[in-house]
C-alpha cells in the first residue's frame, strides 16, 4: 500500500514537472530572412528605424525596429513603389541638391540609407530635418493604412 502511494506521488510530481514540456509551442514566422534585403531605411533620433525590404520573390515588406518594434508587414507593389519613389526623390534632394553640413561636428539626428548610399542629417539642418520627418510619416501612415 505504501509502495502504491509513493509510486503515485512520484508519478504526479514528475508529470507536474514535465507539464511545461506538453504546452503548445509559440508561433513562429515562416519568412526566411536570408532572402530579404533592405532597399531603403531611415533611423529617427529616438533610435527607431523604418525599412522597406524586398524578398527575392519580389514581395515587399515594411519593418520597424526600436521601441515600438513591429513584425514585417507585407505591402503591395504599388504602395512599395510609391514609398520607394518618394524616398528616392527626397534622398537625392537632401544629398545632392541641398548644401551639405558645413561644421566639423555633426550631431546626427536622422540617418538615411538607400541602396548602399548613406546620408546623415545633422542637428542644425532644419530643412533637411523637416524633409526627413515627412519620410518617417510616410512609413507610419503606410503602417496605419495597411
Amino acid at each position: 500500500m505504501k509502495f502504491n502511494v509513493s509510486l503515485l506521488f512520484v508519478l504526479s510530481i514528475s508529470l507536474l514537472n514535465n507539464a511545461e514540456a506538453f504546452k503548445a509551442p509559440d508561433k513562429i514566422s515562416n519568412i526566411d530572412l536570408r532572402t530579404i534585403s533592405t532597399v531603403l531605411s531611415i533611423r529617427e533620433p529616438s533610435g527607431a528605424e523604418h525599412m522597406l525590404k524586398k524578398s527575392t520573390a519580389g514581395q515587399y515588406f515594411l519593418a520597424s525596429v526600436g521601441k515600438n518594434s513591429s513584425p514585417l508587414y507585407k505591402v503591395g507593389h504599388n504602395k512599395a513603389k510609391k514609398i520607394d519613389e518618394d524616398f528616392v526623390a527626397t534622398f537625392i534632394n537632401l544629398k545632392y541638391m541641398m548644401t551639405p553640413h558645413s561644421g566639423k561636428n555633426c550631431k546626427e539626428i536622422f540617418s538615411l540609407s538607400m541602396r548602399g548610399e548613406d546620408l546623415k542629417i545633422c542637428e542644425g539642418e532644419i530643412k533637411k530635418i523637416a524633409d526627413s520627418q515627412k519620410l518617417v510619416l510616410l512609413f507610419k501612415d503606410t503602417y496605419k493604412n495597411n
